[in-house]
C-alpha cells in the first residue's frame, strides 16, 4: 500500500467578497462559502425532487451507532456535500461508455451524477468536479478556476465569455473564439477541459495544507500529486 503525505484543503483562490485570505496557523479554510441556498446544480432537474428513492448522503447514509455528525455552517461546502444525491441501495457502478466497472466491491453507495461520454473524469477529477459544482451553486462562481498541470490557470469566468485554450506541446495560450455563454451545459463543457489537462499533481500545488494534520474537516482530501512512483499521483477524499 503506498502511503499518503500529503492532507490538503480543497480550496480555489477566492476574492474577499466571498471570502478572507487565510494565514499560515488557521485551520482547514474551505474557500468561498455561496450564502444562496444550498442545491446540488445538475443539468436535468434536480434528481432528489423526480426520484423519492434518491436521498442526500446525509440521510442516505447514517453515522454509526453512538455517533452524531458535526455541525456544520449553513451552505458551507461540508453542508453542501451532505447534500449530495445518493441512489438507493447498492447499485452497480457503469463507467462513461455504458460499460458495467469490472470491480463491483470498492464502493457502498453511488452517487446520483453524471460522469459524461468521455474518459475523463478519473480521482483528481471527481475532487475538482465536487468543489466546482459547490461554487457553481451559489454567487462565487466566477472564482472557479483550476491549473493546468503547465501551470496555466483555467478560469469559468473567461470561459464563460468565450474565451477558450489551445494547447500545443506545454505551451498554452488563450483566445476569444466563441459567443458568451454562462449556462451550465457550458460549465460541463469548461470542467471537461480542466480534467484534460489537469490532475493530481496541479491540485497538490493548489491546495492549501491542513496543519495540524490531525485536524481535517470535511471536504478535506488525502493527495500526493507528484512524489510517488506512477506520475501523476492519486488522491484520496
Amino acid at each position: 500500500m503506498v502511503a499518503i503525505k500529503r492532507i490538503a484543503v480543497l480550496a480555489v483562490l477566492a476574492a474577499a467578497a466571498c471570502s478572507s485570505p487565510p494565514d499560515d496557523t488557521t485551520k482547514q479554510p474551505v474557500g468561498p462559502e455561496p450564502t444562496a441556498p444550498v442545491e446540488f446544480v445538475h443539468n436535468t432537474p434536480r434528481s432528489i425532487d423526480r426520484d423519492p428513492d434518491v436521498e442526500p448522503l446525509e440521510k442516505r447514509i447514517p453515522p454509526p451507532e453512538g455517533y452524531t455528525r458535526r455541525p456544520v455552517e449553513p451552505n458551507s461546502f461540508g453542508a453542501w456535500l451532505r447534500q449530495l444525491p445518493v441512489r438507493p441501495g447498492r447499485p452497480d457502478v457503469y463507467l462513461y461508455d455504458g460499460r458495467r466497472k469490472q470491480n463491483q466491491t470498492a464502493h457502498h453507495a453511488v452517487l446520483d451524477i453524471d460522469v459524461g461520454s468521455q474518459d475523463l473524469q478519473q480521482c483528481a477529477d471527481a475532487v475538482i468536479r465536487l468543489r466546482a459544482e459547490y461554487l457553481f451553486s451559489g454567487p462565487c462562481r466566477d472564482e472557479i478556476a483550476f491549473n493546468f498541470t503547465s501551470g496555466d490557470a483555467a478560469q469559468w469566468k473567461e470561459w464563460r465569455q468565450g474565451v477558450r485554450p489551445e494547447v500545443v506541446g506545454n505551451s498554452v495560450s488563450w483566445k476569444r473564439t466563441t459567443e458568451v455563454d454562462g449556462s451550465y451545459e457550458s460549465f460541463r463543457r469548461y470542467l471537461d477541459i480542466v480534467f484534460t489537462y489537469a490532475g493530481s499533481a496541479s491540485l497538490e500545488r493548489e491546495l492549501q495544507l491542513v496543519k495540524p494534520p490531525t485536524d481535517v474537516r470535511i471536504g478535506d482530501v488525502y493527495i500526493e500529486g507528484v512524489n510517488r512512483p506512477g506520475f501523476p499521483g492519486e488522491r484520496v477524499s
